[in-house]
């Protein structure tokens, strides 16, 4: 069951570069959440029903979820394993991730978001900028960048 301090985030990658969005996004987006370790975990089908309820103002029946789950496997962009008599264990599929990444913060390297100078938008691109360097750094696990990085970035932008 949802309870009051759970959320998921999603992230530029999910959408960008793996080109999802409505329920397979939401699904996909809860699955990461709970899946960041790299481990697979047990949810259930109900859990799922939880979170795209509460999101859609709206039931799903099972089959809508098991096509949308069907979907994202079918794209590879989850490991769905079956248990005997429970619910099934999802993870990522770490390959489709980083590939996702990759693409991108070539997307976001390569056109980043113009705008009247709002610092809104500087602070954006602030941090897209870092996000980047801490993934060309080599450090794929983590590439939020630290408060450090965008300290340093915003006194570049004079924000």
């Amino acid at each position: 069951m949802i309870q009051i301090d759970n959320f998921l985030i999603i992230y530029p990658w999910m959408t960008l570069g793996l080109n999802i969005s409505g329920n397979e996004l939401l699904l996909f987006s809860l699955i990461y959440s709970i899946c960041q370790d790299g481990k697979a975990h047990r949810i259930s089908k109900e859990y799922f029903s939880h979170w795209l309820f509460n999101c859609q103002k709206k039931t799903l029946t099972n089959s809508q979820l098991t096509n949308i789950i069907k979907s994202l496997k079918k794209k590879d962009f989850i490991i769905v394993l079956k248990n005997k008599g429970s619910s099934n264990s999802y993870s990522i599929n770490q390959t489709k991730m980083e590939e996702a990444i990759k693409l991108t913060l070539d997307i976001l390297e390569s056109k980043p978001i113009k705008e009247k100078n709002s610092k809104n938008v500087q602070t954006l691109n602030s941090l897209m900028k870092a996000t980047i360097q801490n993934y060309r750094r080599g450090d794929e696990n983590n590439i939020t960048p630290s408060k450090d990085d965008i300290t340093q970035l915003q006194s570049e932008l004079g924000i």
